[in-house]
């Protein structure tokens, strides 16, 4: 009885894995309806959802309630062969949602409203779990942003963002256009394609997002390819490491903070494999403040523009009559104002403003 059990547990997970595929749109409508898809066949756990060009409604009161997609599991991702290709969901007061797929890439959707939408005035939190393996990806032509948001509510992503590939100019893969808070758990980087403007975050406006995990610059030969770029007055803070990109891209920038907003980063600071690849250019009038840090740099800066401001010690540093400088492992020209904070360490002078820093030794 056992093994007959055993057999049948088998053979309804080969049924299963038979039947997932790609689901396509037929036409606009709502996600639960079956007439939203060829087939009348609803996405379900380990389908590809392929928008085909239509906009898809997420709705909690029509065709049941559909708070998740899928009802149960995780799709294999989520995209648009077609350009147009939108999922929207308008958030009400008192409800919960879920978004459960390996992948959400724009692929070629082409819109500035993002692949998924997301909007509505309430206090609610939509969570958007994707895998390692997948994650939310830029798409591959002009304005293919994955996931664009409005809401005042909470969005927590759950998995690694990544901006757009080959030609796709102002291909984000998250545009946070909202004064609410987002949430990432997990890495965050520039695009992988030679197109301008692959950001992984775009903070446009007010809105705080909070990053548990690494931020890079961009890894081909794109230009502007930010891992995270705060536009306005928001917020950015980081807990992981930020690095600048790889490749021989112009402005591989790990974070580029363009406004008012503050900046906060417990982790260290790498510059990349160029020399225009900064860890974080801070190009605006906001604070950036860097907790535990340590600057490392390769093959230029990793730190570039407003000065800094340490709330723990600089295990390296330069310094200059009462002035401290960020660490500087080679003999490279300080391109940085001064900091302030607690500074504590080793330094050695050099002159012309160019130091040779040699890393802190216990007991020092």
């Amino acid at each position: 009885m056992r093994r007959l059990t055993t057999l049948l547990l088998l053979l309804l997970t080969l049924a299963a894995s038979a039947c997932a595929g790609t689901i396509t749109a037929a036409g606009a409508g709502n996600w639960a309806a079956g007439g939203t898809w060829n087939g009348g066949v609803v996405p379900a756990a380990g389908d590809t959802a392929d928008l085909n060009g239509f906009v898809v409604q997420m709705r909690t009161t029509v065709d049941g309630d559909l708070g998740t997609i899928p009802a149960s599991g995780s799709l294999a991702a989520i995209t648009s062969t077609v350009a147009g290709g939108q999922l929207v969901l308008v958030m009400t007061a008192g409800n919960t949602y879920a978004i459960n797929s390996n992948a959400i890439s724009a692929g070629v959707s082409a819109l500035t409203s993002g692949l998924v939408n997301v909007s509505g005035a309430v206090a609610d939190t939509v969570t958007l779990t994707v895998t390692a393996s997948g994650g939310i990806v830029g798409g591959s032509t002009a304005n293919g942003i994955a996931v664009y948001n409005t809401t005042t509510g909470t969005v927590a992503i759950i998995g690694n963002v990544t901006g757009g590939s080959a030609g796709g100019t102002s291909a984000y893969g998250v545009n946070h256009n909202s004064t609410g808070p987002m949430t990432i758990t997990g890495n965050v980087a520039g695009g992988t394609g030679y197109a301008n403007y692959q950001f992984g975050v775009n903070n446009a406006t007010t809105g705080t997002v909070t990053i548990t995990g690494n931020v890079t610059g961009c890894s081909a030969n794109g230009y502007y390819g930010y891992g995270v770029n705060n536009a306005a007055a928001g917020a950015i803070v980081v807990t992981g490491n930020v690095s600048g990109g790889a490749g021989t891209q112009a402005q591989g920038y790990g974070i580029v903070n363009s406004g008012a907003g503050p900046i906060t980063i417990t982790g260290s600071l790498t510059s990349g494999t160029d020399v225009l690849s900064v860890a974080v250019y801070n190009n605006g009038t906001g604070t950036v403040t860097l907790n535990s840090c340590n600057m490392f740099n390769v093959n230029g800066a990793a730190y570039v523009g407003k000065a800094p401001t340490w709330n723990s010690s600089i295990t390296n540093y330069a310094k200059w009559g009462a002035d401290y400088y960020p660490l500087c492992l080679a003999a490279d020209q300080i391109k940085k104002d001064v900091v302030s904070g607690v500074v504590t360490g080793t330094y050695e002078g050099g002159g012309g403003g160019v130091y040779r820093i040699r890393p802190r030794i216990h007991g020092d």
